[in-house]
């Protein structure tokens, strides 16, 4: 079993199967582009979710307040909000941001 969700206004702890722990989409808040304008009309690059963890294909649109909408070719195990999900185009860092929110896989 795997903590997939924490609900502190309840106090509570959610424990699931690893299945739940997948994600195909988040949101970034405090994000900051570095050799790109925006991303309004989506762009294709790589996102990392954490330090460690490889790089994965994705599509990045600019949202309201700072924030980007992202979303994955394949579906991220683990998708954390407080962590920094960071963009790139091959070597080149296009931006990152804060995780805010994500969208979990639908599990059957």
């Amino acid at each position: 079993m795997y903590v997939v969700d924490i609900d502190a206004k309840h106090n509570r702890v959610i424990i699931g199967e690893e299945k739940y722990l997948y994600s195909k989409e988040l949101i970034a808040k405090s994000v900051n582009f570095v050799s790109i304008a925006d991303a309004k009309k989506g762009i294709r690059g790589e996102v990392k979710i954490r330090y460690k963890s490889p790089a994965a294909q994705a599509t990045i649109y600019s949202l309201k307040d700072g924030r980007v909408r992202v979303i994955f070719d394949e579906p991220q195990k683990a998708v954390t909000p407080g962590q920094s999900a960071v963009f790139y185009d091959g070597d080149k860092v296009l931006g990152g941001g804060i995780i805010e929110s994500f969208k979990r896989v639908n599990v059957e």
